[in-house]
């Protein structure tokens, strides 16, 4: 799991907006029993019709799960019409959200309570609300969450930014930066690289016996093209994301996508096909089809920019991997569509009008600038 999975969300309309699985801010917080855990996990093996509060999606080791109640809580103000575009999306933002749970459960003063009663004043003060219960009742009305939900988002969000800033101290004088460009030039100098890929899909809620055959049906793809057995053509059918021009993927550079796909990618040469590599959006396989050097260096501003953004992402990466080397994704089983949306579906007038589209909601990022947090933002 990478902070930039596949693309920054400001070139991913250039690049290949499809393959983009980001960091999805759906709004919710943790349900009751869906948080860390001090006890053991529900079973596994649960029936369709098993309550959603204990119906178990997605696990994180031994320390917290993904229920379809917490699903059901992310959606409650949406349409049913939607359920299958976004919930892969909720998903990964509830297991998002639980990761970075376990790390300030983990790091208590990363964020203390005083930070968070200081970012609820600023609040008030911003909205013109006078009382804290004032806010509790706009987070209700408007963004259907309680206030411990909302305390919960902002200690999450405080945290990413303080270990992106983190991240971005190991850069302050001259000679840090320039050590940190010689050891990976490649990273900032503007080389551009251009591939084609297959895509097999894989969300979290995949058992490991599912991913696995995902995984060996595409190495069998590989082993096909590479002893010519078949055209690209012939198994670019078998993707699961039909991407334009034969999976054809526009120049890139190398921070414009995830560490997993970039690691590889510019170590190869034309012609070259990758290993079979794992995102969170699935497997991938990719062939290089041309690579430009690029000559920028230090002391060029865009240099410098794009080694602090690497910092940055590399501090909450190691954020991330600190939690999962402790408490694995492992996948249960996938979500059903709540209960409320299934009666909706069932019991709407044939010329109900849509519901208000949310999408901008879903679909927007993170913030890092650890001052304004907006109550009623993603």
């Amino acid at each position: 799991m990478r902070i930039m999975v596949v693309m920054r969300r400001n070139t991913a309309n250039q690049i290949i907006a499809s393959l983009a699985t980001v960091l999805l801010c759906v709004g919710v917080g943790l349900a009751e029993s869906s948080g860390p855990l001090d006890g053991q996990i529900a079973s596994t093996s649960q029936p369709t019709t098993q309550p959603a509060d204990t119906t178990v999606l997605v696990r994180l080791g031994d320390r917290a799960v993904i229920r379809q109640a917490d699903v059901d809580l992310a959606l409650i103000n949406d349409r049913p019409e939607r359920f299958d575009n976004i919930k892969e999306s909720v998903v990964n933002r509830l297991v998002d959200d639980r990761i970075w749970d376990l790390y300030l459960l983990d790091h208590p003063d990363l964020v203390n309570d005083e930070d968070i009663e200081r970012q609820i004043q600023n609040q008030l003060t911003r909205l013109r609300l006078k009382t804290v219960a004032d806010l509790e009742t706009m987070l209700r009305e408007r963004g259907g969450i309680t206030l411990d939900e909302h305390r919960q988002r902002l200690r999450r969000r405080l945290a990413f930014s303080r270990i992106g800033q983190g991240g971005m101290d190991q850069g302050k004088n001259d000679e840090d930066l320039q050590a940190i460009y010689d050891a990976n030039p490649d990273h900032f100098n503007s080389t551009l690289v251009s591939a084609r890929q297959i895509i097999i899909r894989s969300p979290w809620w995949d058992t490991p016996q599912q991913k696995e055959e995902k995984k060996q049906k595409l190495e069998k793809i590989r082993m096909d093209l590479v002893s010519g057995a078949r055209t690209w053509d012939e198994c670019m059918a078998e993707s699961d994301i039909k991407l334009p021009n034969g999976g054809r993927m526009n120049s890139f550079k190398r921070y414009e996508i995830s560490e997993e796909l970039a690691k590889v990618a510019f170590e190869l040469e034309p012609g070259q096909y990758s290993p079979v590599l794992e995102t969170r959006l699935g497997f991938h396989l990719m062939q290089i089809t041309h690579r430009k050097q690029g000559t920028n260096r230090l002391p060029n501003p865009q240099v410098k920019s794009q080694i602090m953004a690497y910092l940055q992402n590399r501090a909450k990466q190691q954020a991330i991997d600190s939690v999962l080397s402790k408490a694995p994704i492992i996948g249960v089983q996938p979500p059903r569509m709540p209960e409320f949306m299934r009666q909706a579906l069932a019991t709407r007038p044939a010329e109900t009008q849509p519901a208000i589209d949310r999408s901008d909601v879903l679909n927007s990022e993170e913030p890092v600038v650890e001052p304004e947090v907006d109550p009623l933002g993603p």
